[in-house]
C-alpha cells in the first residue's frame, strides 16, 4: 500500500522534505523540456536553409528588370508599327475620297 506523501503543512518547522516526495516529477517537467528542445534545434536547422546573401536577391530583380525593357521596347516597335498603318490608311482614305 502507498504511503501520503507529506505535505508542507504537516511538517514539523525546520523538518525538510525528503528526496521521495519529489519522485516522478522530475519526468513531468524533463519530457515537454527535452522536445522543445529537440523543436527548436530542427527549426534552426531548416530555417538557415531560407536565407539568402544579398548578390542572389539581385539576381531575380535584374532579371525582371530586364524583362521589364524588354517588354517596353516591343510595346514601342509595335506602336511605331501601328501608328505607320495608321498613316496608311489616313492617306488611302485621303486618296479615295478625292476620287
Amino acid at each position: 500500500m502507498r504511503t501520503r506523501k507529506p505535505e508542507l503543512r504537516n511538517l514539523r518547522p525546520g523538518e525538510k522534505k525528503k528526496r521521495e516526495d519529489y519522485r516522478g516529477r522530475s519526468s513531468v517537467l524533463f519530457i515537454p523540456c527535452v522536445v522543445f528542445c529537440f523543436l527548436l534545434t530542427i527549426h534552426c536547422f531548416l530555417s538557415t536553409g531560407r536565407a539568402f546573401s544579398q548578390d542572389d536577391m539581385m539576381g531575380p530583380m535584374e532579371k525582371k528588370q530586364k524583362e521589364i525593357k524588354e517588354r517596353e521596347e516591343a510595346l514601342k516597335k509595335e506602336e511605331e508599327r501601328l501608328a505607320i498603318l495608321k498613316k496608311e490608311v489616313e492617306d488611302k482614305i485621303d486618296k479615295y475620297t478625292k476620287l
